[in-house]
């Protein structure tokens, strides 16, 4: 991948611009390679950084590829992937998830956040507050992949599932 950024002149200019342009208090750490930038954020952040990161026209990160989830350590992390197409550059934020395994949806700043958010539900058990239309795309309800998701759904019988 070629860095040609409209608004910068190199990919570490980049970088630094994104480290300036958050407060101490929303970014936990920054990283990069192969020109792919890392931003890891405090739970509470995760709306306010990415709309932030949209809106700015320097970032104009206007596209949502993805979101994923991973467990490590016996916590839960959130993962985005975001795409400058104007700069040409991904940017992956990851932030860990707090007790209830809730975060803000981001339907109102991607459209497309709409399945994604209601995929990595389904996976990783991850409900997203504010989303229009939780339905289960690949299991029902009382089917799961997480294991802590597992604890909190049972049937009528009282079995977990």
């Amino acid at each position: 991948m070629n860095f040609k950024p409209i608004n910068f002149k190199t990919f570490d200019e980049f970088k630094s611009y994104l480290e300036i342009s958050f407060s101490k208090r929303d970014l936990l750490g920054i990283d990069s390679s192969d020109e792919q930038i890392y931003l890891t954020i405090i739970p509470t952040a995760n709306f306010r950084v990415i709309k932030r990161l949209k809106d700015d026209n320097k970032c104009s990160f206007n596209r949502l590829i993805d979101i994923t989830a991973y467990e490590e350590d016996g916590k839960t992390f959130l993962v985005y992937l975001l795409n400058s197409e104007e700069n040409n550059v991904y940017l992956h934020v990851k932030t860990s998830l707090v007790d209830d395994n809730s975060v803000i949806s981001l339907y109102k700043l991607y459209k497309n956040s709409a399945v994604l958010e209601c995929e990595v539900r389904d996976f990783y058990g991850i409900s997203f507050s504010s989303h229009p239309d939780q339905r289960h795309l690949f299991f029902d309800e009382k089917d799961c992949l997480s294991k802590d998701y597992v604890e909190i759904l049972s049937n009528d019988e009282g079995d977990k599932c």
